[in-house]
Parts: C-alpha cells; sequence; structure tokens
C-alpha cells in the first residue's frame, strides 16, 4: 500500500512538476507575449503619432497652398478689376473725344456747305443778272437786225439810195 500511495505520490509530485514547469512555460509565454504586445502597441503609437503628424503637416501646407492661391487669384481679380476701370476710363475719354471731334466737324461742314451755299447762290444771282444782260443785249440785237432789215427794204424801194442816220 505504501509502495502504491508512494507511486501515486510520486505521479502527483511528477504531475505538479509538470503542471508547474508548464505554468512556468505559459507565464514566460504570457510575459514575452505581453511584451511583445506593448512593443507593437508603442511602435504603432509610434507610427500613429507619425501619421498624425504627417497629415498635420499636410493639412498645413495643403491650407498654406490653398489660401496663397486664394491671395493670388484675390490679387489676380483686384488687378484685373484696376485694368478694367483704366480701360474704361480710357475709353469713355476716347469716345468723349470723338464726340468733340465729330461735333467740330460737323460745324465745319455746316459752315462749309453753308459758304457753298453763298457762293452757288452769288454765282447763280450773277449767271441771271448775265442771263438778263444777256437776253437784253440779244433782245436789243434782234431789235437791231430788225431795223437794219427795214432799212434796207426800204432802201430797195428809193432810187439813189443811202440810208440817213443809219
Amino acid at each position: 500500500d505504501l509502495a502504491a500511495l508512494r507511486r501515486a505520490q510520486d505521479g502527483v509530485d511528477q504531475l505538479d512538476r509538470q503542471a508547474t514547469q508548464a505554468a512556468r512555460e505559459m507565464a514566460t509565454n504570457a510575459e514575452e507575449l505581453a511584451g511583445s504586445i506593448k512593443a507593437t502597441k508603442r511602435g504603432l503609437e509610434a507610427e500613429i503619432g507619425e501619421l498624425r503628424q504627417t497629415a498635420e503637416a499636410q493639412a498645413q501646407h495643403a491650407l498654406s497652398s490653398q489660401l496663397a492661391l486664394r491671395q493670388d487669384q484675390d490679387d489676380r481679380c483686384d488687378r484685373l478689376d484696376e485694368r478694367l476701370h483704366t480701360v474704361a476710363a480710357e475709353l469713355r475719354q476716347e469716345a468723349t473725344e470723338a464726340a468733340a471731334r465729330a461735333a467740330a466737324a460737323t460745324a465745319a461742314a455746316e459752315d462749309q456747305a453753308k459758304e457753298l451755299h453763298q457762293v452757288v447762290t452769288g454765282k447763280c444771282s450773277q449767271l441771271e443778272q448775265k442771263g438778263g444782260a444777256a437776253a437784253a443785249a440779244v433782245e436789243e440785237l434782234q431789235h437791231r437786225v430788225g431795223r437794219l432789215a427795214t432799212l434796207q427794204q426800204g432802201q430797195g424801194d428809193s432810187p439813189g439810195g443811202g440810208v440817213k442816220g443809219a
């Protein structure tokens, strides 16, 4: 019985040693696993921190780029607006000057037309006077020709003939 008890005790001791050994191995494995998990966690936290910093830097860069682009667009718009106002003022000035030149040209043309009308009217009047004088001269010539013809007929009737006063 004692031998069986001893064998049983030896079996229990061996099981106890195996259990203790297994527990130690499990504890060692658990510690190694915990260390590995902690290292992995630290590595992941470091990566997350780096990713955050990178994302923040990229966001800051993107924001700065966007602000710079917006400022550039605003500056361009301001320059274009200034140029538009300048061109509009220049066009208004040119239009005013063109209107003044057109008014002056119109006035000059009207003055020339009046002068030309006066000249033409004067020439027409002169021509009418000359035409009247020519018509009177023609009438006078016709009258003289008629008298001459009358005198010539009368000469043919009278012998000796000279014309007195002709």
